[in-house]
């Protein structure tokens, strides 16, 4: 292919094409020399890197061991089999009745996880008419779907967490900058986060040299990034703030419950066990915890659903700090509180674990984007900036 990337379509007009590349760049090099399929394989290559990068993250942020740390990493998210039980006793006058004659009867518990009826998912018309509202998605849950975006959301966040012990809050900018060549929504999720730190950094120690070259280098990749993704008119998806006043407010209040509230009043009330940073570390998490669920963009709200699996990330680091420091401090039974206290949360991870097991021999074919049912979404316009100021010549592939 030819570089910007662009296709005929059948009504004769041109579009180029419009995706987060960052993921597939050193493999499509690899690609390039030895073919497609070490192509594939440097790709897993590359995930696997990544992956590995947040676990070593977590080790050394939190000081826990790694086999905890890979635990929390394949098992953390949020607490949507409460939420269901919560969400049906509401549809249903005797909840356990209902369970009992309709779920456990029909599915044995493997079938279930397999299958469940309302995991890393949340209902449309009970929660606001017209709009698939989305969820906070759990981290395997998250690495299944989209991990070209998951994972430098990971490692971005952890860098983040790192530059507030080290005071570069404004390095870490720049990280994010790349960071929306991976993953753009992502990188939205997160500027309330940042915004919070680097106010906090300079409050503490003020503008430095080093930091006024980093903002302006930061600031042209995401300029040069934002022309390229708004050739893709911001129209064909649905966005906007979300409206409080329509929704029903105990639908909501289970959402943000099940999300993450919970755990923001878990690390409130263990805030002494996190040094000065951290708690302020977690601040700037919850911020951007309460900031995703108001505003809503993508057919599948993919600014909430992918910024969350980052979110969740900072979570998991807050809690295996505080984990760390009650165990060091001979306090296991409050160690052992926390656990209890994920439990209800490790489901979406089984389950995710037991659907890519069970179905690790399905394949499917590639296809174009031009020829995939939701390709219009990365189809940018022929006559937009980026096609015209900073593209080569477009050369049609079919």
């Amino acid at each position: 292919y030819s570089w910007p990337v662009s296709y005929t379509r059948p009504d004769g007009n041109v579009s180029i094409l419009v995706q987060y590349a960052g993921y597939y760049l050193w493999p499509a090099l690899v690609g390039k020399i030895a073919g497609v399929p070490v192509a594939m394989f440097a790709q897993h290559l590359w995930l696997l890197a990544g992956c590995w990068l947040a676990l070593r993250m977590l080790v050394i942020l939190t000081n826990v061991r790694t086999w905890i740390a890979a635990l929390g990493l394949l098992l953390f998210g949020g607490w949507d089999v409460v939420a269901q039980w919560l969400f049906e006793s509401v549809k249903h006058s005797n909840v356990l009745i209902y369970f009992d004659t309709q779920n456990i009867e029909q599915y044995s518990f493997h079938t279930w996880l397999i299958t469940p009826t309302m995991l890393d998912f949340w209902p449309t018309t009970e929660l606001m008419q017209g709009i698939w509202f989305g969820n906070f998605v759990s981290l395997s849950a998250s690495l299944m779907w989209a991990p070209h975006q998951i994972v430098a959301g990971w490692l971005v966040v952890g860098l983040l967490c790192h530059a507030c012990y080290q005071q570069k809050i404004m390095t870490s900018l720049l990280a994010c900058a790349l960071l929306a060549y991976y993953a753009p929504m992502i990188a939205l999720g997160l500027l309330p986060m940042v915004l919070v730190l680097v106010v906090w950094q300079w409050a503490n120690t003020g503008w430095r040299r080093e930091d006024v070259f980093l903002t302006m280098v930061g600031i042209s990749v995401l300029s040069v990034l934002g022309i390229y993704y708004v050739s893709v008119s911001v129209g064909n998806q649905p966005y906007g703030v979300l409206p409080i006043i329509k929704m029903d407010k105990f639908i909501f209040l289970i959402f943000l419950l099940k999300s993450w509230l919970l755990y923001a009043v878990f690390i409130f009330l263990y805030r002494h066990w996190l040094d000065k940073k951290m708690r302020f570390f977690s601040g700037a998490i919850f911020f951007s915890a309460v900031i995703l669920p108001c505003v809503y963009y993508g057919v599948y709200n993919d600014f909430m659903v992918r910024s969350s699996s980052a979110v969740y990330f900072g979570m998991l680091l807050l809690v295996l700090a505080i984990f760390h420091n009650l165990w060091a401090s001979g306090l296991h039974w409050r160690a052992a509180l926390l656990i209890v206290l994920l439990l209800p949360g490790i489901f979406s991870g089984i389950s995710n674990v037991l659907v890519a097991t069970t179905h690790a021999d399905v394949r499917v074919a590639g296809k174009s984007i031009a020829n995939y049912i939701g390709g219009w979404q990365f189809m940018g316009r022929e006559d937009s900036w980026f096609v015209r100021y900073l593209s080569a010549e477009l050369q049609t592939q079919k």
